[in-house]
């Protein structure tokens, strides 16, 4: 990656975007149908995914081997890769039927939490022993943990007699484990010797549940009507608050406790953003959605307290649930959303893109700056600037993998994409505190994984295969959009005042300044002379200039002293 030194020097760069530095990607599979369909990372930046498989699959993307074959239909693993994607480790489990591993989480020792559901009789310990657990009915939901070397430590599993779904894992400080998904009829929901019976008011309801870090069980919420309301994505902040995302129809008393707080859906399908204490008590819950599908599929907290979210919505929807309005409507049949909420459940932003067919937003995830990532699927051109700039991306086939980022005001900041002539899709996305971003999901034939001007292909062994993807990222004057228009600031490092020198004259620019922490000192809109004054205002340290003109747009870093 082109890193360059600012202290001392005049900056000189071309307007275009962040750069993304492609670092590696690997895939696996078998003959069949294999994909990713979550990932977490450890302290160290070891990378854990999590999915199903089929047949026999060399789980190790190396020159070694590491072959797992599946019991039965589908069976579940678990693989970890060190920081620059070489094989350490991978687990498979399950029965004679089809088991799905959903999510998968990493708490502070190393110890990986995975969940989903699974059929009949299925062995959940990888290794030489043996903790055989039988489902209650078509398919239940179980959670099992592993420690850092990929031992079994425990596994438990709940459900009734018919269908019921774990869909998205999370862990706290103390190691206490929350899940969420949906289930029908009677459902256990202690694990142990006692009971927990929740029963579903119509045909699929949500539940959350808590476990502590043992697998003993702690409480466990359920809420829905008598249509089909789904828990799709859960997540804790530091404080054991507990946040879920999905979808519902009808009206749904989301307070799980005495008291009362209905919701009604406008369509069929609506967007729920939940938020309970660390002992399941109701402390909000919002809504939003339009006359027809919309739903949230990923939740995520920083370190503020503020809930991004992202999922998919169809024709003119309302993002803001409070007494405001913040309408957006879909390009196509289904647009990509990403909406931000503070603590306190009141409506920040909303930012939707899309082209003029399906496409979802499958998982989001936050630094530690409040810049926020998503990933999924689209088909056609789309514009990934939800602002006033174009960022257009073309998918190579059917579906292609994006990859978006946007500070934590809602701008834009760069978009990538990746795929091939078939169906591929971006599954979870998560960064690390240097802001690599991993991305897994699956693909089929030949891909370029490297967004940029690099090649990286894989070919998928099978129908489908996972991918795992690392890009870094850096404040780089390599252009990536737009003509080769420069810009220089002197001087730099300066005392505030900042003296802007460009190519041309330029109507339209929109100049945007930040604090490291990504804090917006200013926005402003001109039309800008060859050259132009700025003053810095903020107290001394590093800041960041984004500069974005019709021809593109481009970060430069300033220091003031």
């Amino acid at each position: 990656m082109n890193r360059t030194l600012f202290a001392f020097c005049t900056l000189l760069v071309s307007i275009g975007v962040n750069a993304q530095t492609f670092e590696w990607a690997k895939s696996f599979g078998s003959s069949l149908a294999d994909y990713g369909l979550s990932i977490a990372l450890d302290a160290s930046g070891n990378v854990y995914t999590t999915g199903y498989f089929q047949g026999t699959a060399d789980f190790d993307p190396g020159a070694g081997t590491a072959n797992r074959t599946s019991s039965g239909g589908r069976d579940i693993w678990v693989q970890k890769l060190d920081a620059s994607g070489n094989f350490i480790w991978a687990r498979s489990f399950g029965g004679s039927l089809d088991d799905i591993g959903r999510s998968i989480t990493v708490d502070a020792s190393g110890n990986v939490y995975t969940t989903g559901y699974f059929q009949g009789t299925a062995d959940f310990d990888p290794g030489a022993g043996t903790a055989n657990i039988t489902s209650a009915g078509n398919e239940d939901i179980f959670i099992q943990k592993l420690d850092a070397s990929g031992n079994f430590l425990w596994a438990k599993s709940f459900g009734g007699s018919l269908a019921d779904y774990g869909l998205s894992i999370a862990v706290d400080a103390a190691g206490n484990v929350y899940t969420t998904g949906y289930f029908q009829g009677t459902a256990d929901f202690d694990p142990g010797a006692g009971t927990a019976n929740h029963s579903s008011a119509g045909n699929e309801d949500i539940f959350v549940q808590k476990l502590d870090t043992s697998g003993n069980f702690v409480w466990a919420r359920s809420f829905g009507d008598s249509n089909s309301d789904r828990g799709n994505s859960i997540c804790v902040d530091a404080s054991s608050n507990v946040y879920t995302t999905g979808g519902f129809d009808g009206t749904v008393d989301f307070d799980p406790g005495a008291g009362t707080t209905n919701l009604t859906s406008e369509g069929s399908l609506d967007v729920y953003v939940q938020k309970l204490n660390s002992t399941g008590n109701f402390v909000w819950t919002k809504s939003f959605g339009g006359s027809l599908n919309d739903q949230g599929f990923s939740i995520t907290v920083d370190d503020s307290g503020n809930v991004h979210t992202t999922g998919s919505f169809e024709g003119t929807v309302d993002f803001d649930p409070g007494a405001g309005s913040a309408t957006r409507t879909s390009s196509g049949s289904l647009d990509v959303f990403v909406q931000k909420l503070n603590a306190s459940g009141t409506y920040d932003w909303a930012i939707s893109f899309g082209a003029s067919s399906s496409d979802q937003g499958y998982s989001v995830t936050v630094d530690a700056s409040g810049n926020v990532y998503t990933t999924g699927s689209f088909l056609g051109t789309a514009d990934f600037d939800p602002g006033s700039g174009t960022a257009n991306l073309t998918s190579a086939g059917p579906w292609d993998v994006f990859i978006q980022k946007i500070n934590a005001s809602g701008n834009f900041v760069w978009a990538k994409s990746f795929g091939g002539n078939s169906i591929d899709a971006g599954n979870a996305i998560t960064v690390d505190a240097s802001g690599n971003v991993y991305t897994t999901g699956h693909f089929a034939g030949t891909v370029d994984f490297d967004p940029g001007v690099g090649t990286a292909n894989l070919t998928s062994a099978g129908n489908y295969d996972v991918f795992v993807q690392k890009l870094s990222q850096g404040v780089s004057g390599i252009l990536d959009i737009g003509a080769g228009i420069q810009i220089r600031a002197f001087p730099n490092p300066s005392k505030g005042l900042v003296q802007l020198f460009f190519e041309k004259a330029f109507n339209n620019v929109e100049i945007t300044l930040t604090d490291f922490q990504g804090k917006v000192v200013f926005t402003k809109q001109l039309d800008v002379t060859t050259n132009e004054k700025m003053e810095i205002e903020g107290s001394a340290g590093i800041y960041f200039l984004n500069v974005k003109t019709p021809q593109g747009q481009n970060v430069l870093k300033l220091i003031k002293e």
